[in-house]
């Protein structure tokens, strides 16, 4: 049997370069798209008292001395997105929507006295 140095070095590094590979691949995670997300209260009442999950995940409450109101910023898929608005009048209507890319993806109304409402996803 004859020796063949070069057919054995192409040998040689071919497992290494395989396992090089198939590790760099596997560990490769495609970024994930970020959507704009805007969430949107209107009263007939200014006086708003508002709670929401921000853009780091976190709940977050907020007065709002005002009929509207409105938040923008960037989520990934996955993300629980939810806001809850209550009016500090009598004989209130209040409406919260989530829009996602321009587009409203949930949406909640309530009309009475200290009316709250309350809309939330898991953004897809």
């Amino acid at each position: 049997m004859k020796f063949k140095p070069k057919t054995m070095l192409k040998s040689f590094f071919k497992f290494p370069l395989i396992i090089v590979i198939t590790i760099l691949v596997s560990s490769f995670t495609p970024p994930q798209s970020q959507s704009g997300i805007i969430y949107k209260v209107t009263s007939t009442h200014w006086g708003l008292k508002l709670t929401y999950t921000n853009e780091q995940g976190n709940i977050q409450q907020e007065d709002v001395n005002n009929s509207k109101w409105e938040k923008s910023f960037k989520a990934n898929a996955g993300s629980f997105l939810n806001i809850s608005a209550q009016s500090k009048m009598h004989n209130a209507t209040i409406k919260v929507d989530i829009l996602k890319n321009g587009f409203v993806i949930e949406t909640a109304e309530s009309k009475g006295d200290f009316v709250i409402a309350s809309a939330s996803t898991l953004l897809k």
